[in-house]
């Protein structure tokens, strides 16, 4: 049996009310002694029917959307069960989700690093997602991660967390307020990269930030303004794939490095994007 959805709801229930329609309305022609009181009851009664139909399609949109809430819950929680496996952090983590880094990026994130054992991590929005990338570098016994954040108030908090976390000496959080750049035609605000250090190419580039409520493309500028320090065999890592602005950049990414990468969706819960360039 076809799953129950909103859209067969209305599909069943109006074609049942077109059924009694038909049906009334025969009555109505064969019955000559037909009431205007009878009439009027017969509308009521669709009326009737026809709101019921609208509760109970409400009713199914809820509980659909209730399900899969929880079954995006339980992912989640399976994420985090094996990412704090993975690493055992020493104190607890920021909240995640939401704004944040979901659980399952993280994961992501983390078997990245530990798969490619970047030399040097740049963090395009700072957070739990630093703290991430700093324990799996602390594993592979090598490698920095720098993370670039606007909010001076939310820089030193993840300067906080990373030293209590003992991890100082393997993550920076750089305090970049946003300038605006001309990309193209347009101009957008983008983190200051006066302060990035340039000695050394980004082994992977993740970006999630700055917040998209800044600027229709406030996630674009990361590619351009990077590229040319990006080593050879770099990776870029993007989240909040879900969104329409964050799918057309990546694509217009994917262009611009054609044909020398390769572009996996991984579906993530807010749908990630994995960008691996390769030497031309």
């Amino acid at each position: 049996m076809p799953e129950l959805t909103p859209s067969r709801v209305l599909r069943y229930g109006f074609a049942f009310i077109v059924v009694l329609f038909l049906i009334g309305l025969s009555f109505f022609l064969l019955s000559p002694k037909v009431s205007l009181w009878e009439i009027y009851l017969a509308f009521l009664l669709l009326l009737v029917l026809v709101s019921l139909i609208l509760v109970y399609r409400k009713l199914v949109i809820n509980f659909m959307d209730n399900r899969s809430e929880v079954r995006s819950a339980a992912a989640q929680e399976q994420a985090l069960l094996y990412l704090f496996q993975q690493i055992k952090p020493k104190r607890a983590f920021p909240r995640m989700r939401s704004y944040a880094a979901s659980p399952d990026f993280l994961c992501l994130l983390y078997d990245l690093i530990r798969e490619h054992k970047p030399k040097l991590v740049l963090e395009c929005g700072g957070g739990v997602s630093t703290l991430v990338s700093a324990y799996a570098l602390q594993q592979n016994g090598k490698g920095k991660v720098l993370a670039l954040e606007h909010d001076s108030y939310y820089a030193e908090l993840s300067s906080r967390n990373l030293k209590n976390h003992g991890l100082g000496g393997i993550a920076h959080i750089i305090h970049a307020p946003l300038k605006s750049y001309l990309i193209g035609e347009d101009e957008i605000p983008w983190y200051d990269l006066s302060d990035l250090p340039s000695d050394r190419p980004i082994d992977l580039l993740v970006v999630d930030g700055p917040p998209s409520t800044l600027h229709a493309k406030a996630r674009y500028p990361a590619y351009p303004l990077l590229k040319d320090r990006l080593s050879p065999n770099a990776i870029i890592l993007v989240d909040d794939g879900i969104r329409p602005a964050e799918q057309q950049m990546v694509k217009r990414w994917a262009e611009m490095m054609h044909p020398h990468v390769q572009l996996d969706w991984i579906p993530t819960e807010k749908r990630a994007a994995v960008l691996s360039c390769s030497p031309e």
